[in-house]
């Protein structure tokens, strides 16, 4: 496996390399069969360099030579294609929760070969978790017929905020006791190889600006609501992460500045402080339920089972109580995208959550709203508000790519 981090902060020949050699690589991915000759075109590299690292790449198993193309216009022997050699290399992604872990294993093109999910009591211990984590992992390489020495990177996603240098949870509320402790450092000792970690809602925006709703966007913006709610921003094709890793984190927003619109809103009451206490799941169904004890409409046959999707699903079909719950949801929401968008002016938000997602009555009023408070031109319209594409699938896409960034995008350390 190749060497991704060089101890020379200087630009010498050492790290100019492996620069070209990520280069390299990432044009060899996105052509997907391009000869010698069109990848020094391409790279604007000189044909004996380019020789150079891809007889060293073919060697580290990473890539390989085969097919014939076309042949020249002036005939002559057609060149042969090179292309990403699938088993010379892989990564692990990882979405760990608070009550569950899903493991992910791909090839170096990101293509899942296998997954496993491991299941633990809530607020378990990081050396519980770690243990399950790695002997999950080395069951899926044997199966798998994987050798280590071919791991390329680990990519993991937690819940809580990141401190990106280090990998370490700065806070982890639904990780009780896993802040300020050495993260990211047991998997490189156990694995020995690189490590991103990253918060939840981060790998989940990455995934779905790479493989979903933004793939075809330079910037976006995504708002998801599950047990709370959170923000990613990506902006010039860059994750954004803050100083501390809590861009983004509008669930610690005050509701000071909104009380006097909440009065009457059927989420709020006056002993919350915070953004993400509006939005948990358990005051979601606790506003559905108090509308619904408040009206003389039918109560939905699966009311008891808390299924906030069946709730969203009734305004759908015209439930006057289902609706009036999402108006006064959309406006506390619309009021906090709207500021995201002002801010960060992106051509693209995206919202994601199980509960409400596909929910037509949600969305449209959503956008509604929204665009009645981005009215002063020229905002208006320039933002494409959507939902999400990939929804639980995101954050493990999201680990997946973070992982082949190791191989894929120059490291740069400052």
């Amino acid at each position: 496996m190749l060497s991704r981090f060089t101890e020379n902060t200087k630009r010498d020949w050492r790290f100019l390399k492996e620069v070209n050699e990520t280069r390299l690589l990432a044009l060899i991915k996105e052509k997907d069969g391009i000869s010698r000759v069109e990848l020094a075109k391409e790279a604007k590299m000189s044909k004996t360099a380019v020789s150079e690292i891809i007889n060293r790449l073919i060697n580290s198993g990473l890539i390989k030579e085969e097919g014939k193309g076309e042949s020249t216009s002036r005939g002559g022997k057609r060149p042969t294609k090179l292309f990403i050699d699938t088993v010379g290399g892989f990564v692990f992604g990882i979405q760990i929760k608070r009550t569950n872990s899903s493991i992910s294993l791909a090839d170096s093109m990101g293509k899942e070969i296998s997954r496993s999910i491991i299941e633990y009591e809530a607020n378990p211990k990081l050396n519980e978790v770690f243990e399950l984590l790695k002997d999950t992992m080395d069951r899926m390489m044997h199966e798998q017929k994987r050798e280590i020495e071919k791991l390329i990177g680990i990519g993991i996603g937690v819940p809580g905020m990141v401190d990106s240098k280090t990998g370490n949870l700065i806070l982890a509320e639904t990780l009780q006791g896993w802040a300020d402790q050495t993260f990211a450092d047991k998997f490189i000792e156990y694995f020995n190889a690189p490590v991103v970690v990253d918060n939840d809602i981060n790998i989940q925006t990455w995934g779905e600006y790479l493989l979903g709703a933004g793939e075809h966007q330079n910037d976006m913006i995504l708002v998801h609501i599950g047990d709370g709610i959170g923000a990613g921003i990506i902006e010039n094709e860059v994750l954004v992460r803050g100083i501390m890793g809590g861009a983004g984190e509008i669930g610690y927003l005050s509701l000071k500045p909104y009380k006097s619109i909440l009065k009457e809103n059927i989420f709020y009451h006056p002993e919350q402080e915070y953004v993400g206490q509006l939005f948990t799941r358990s005051n979601t169904i606790e506003a559905f339920k108090r509308a619904y004890i408040k009206s003389e409409n039918d109560v939905p046959a699966t009311f008891e089972i808390k299924n906030l999707r069946t709730f969203f699903s009734q305004a759908d079909l015209g439930d006057t109580v289902a609706q009036k719950v999402i108006d006064d949801m959309s406006i506390i929401l619309a009021v906090l995208c709207s500021n995201l968008i002002i801010m960060l002016n992106s051509s693209m938000l995206v919202l994601s959550g199980s509960g409400f997602n596909y929910s037509q009555y949600f969305l449209q009023k959503l956008q509604e709203e929204i665009h009645e408070y981005i009215a002063v031109a020229p905002l208006q319209r320039s933002t494409k508000i959507v939902y999400g594409q990939l929804n639980s699938e995101a954050a493990l896409k999201g680990a997946v790519s973070l992982a082949l960034d190791i191989l894929y995008k120059p490291f740069i350390r400052k």
